[in-house]
């Protein structure tokens, strides 16, 4: 049995998408692996749905082309990241899913809530963003309303 949706929806949140298929990973390509998304929206109202992805640490981090759209989170602050963990701010924006087409996955399994991110993290994720020149001005003015 889980939560209720509406109730864990909000800004910071953290599921988990078991068998996520939009991977950017050409060695993955057909296939799906479980990731990690980030609420962005500020609403569980809102539709659709924006988040990012997470990433575990890798070496080819430590050579990023842009290291301070990184935001990083050291494995053990939460204990849902048993890693060292990374999202990614310059995609801020990029992705999201319909309102009622995550509902039904999280209705089915499919996503799991696994807590959320402090909110002194979610505001530094969100200055981040904001930060970001990569980051399109339209939707980090829907980010900060």
């Amino acid at each position: 049995m889980h939560l209720p949706l509406n109730p864990v929806l909000k800004r910071g949140a953290i599921f988990i998408w078991h068998k996520y298929e939009k991977l950017d990973d050409p060695a993955l390509a057909g296939q799906t692996k479980a990731k990690f998304a980030v609420i962005l929206s500020g609403s569980s109202l809102d539709d659709p749905l924006i988040f990012l992805l997470t990433t575990s640490e890798k070496p080819k981090h430590l050579q990023a082309k842009f290291p301070e759209d990184l935001f990083n989170v050291a494995a053990g602050t939460y204990n849902f990241f048993q890693q060292n963990t990374i999202i990614d701010v310059s995609a801020a924006g990029e992705l999201d899913v319909d309102r009622d087409a995550f509902e039904t996955l999280y209705d089915d399994g499919e996503v799991a809530y696994k807590g959320a991110l402090s909110e002194a993290d979610v505001e530094k994720l969100v200055h981040k963003i904001v930060a970001c020149p990569r980051v399109n001005r339209k939707f980090k003015r829907l980010l900060t309303g």
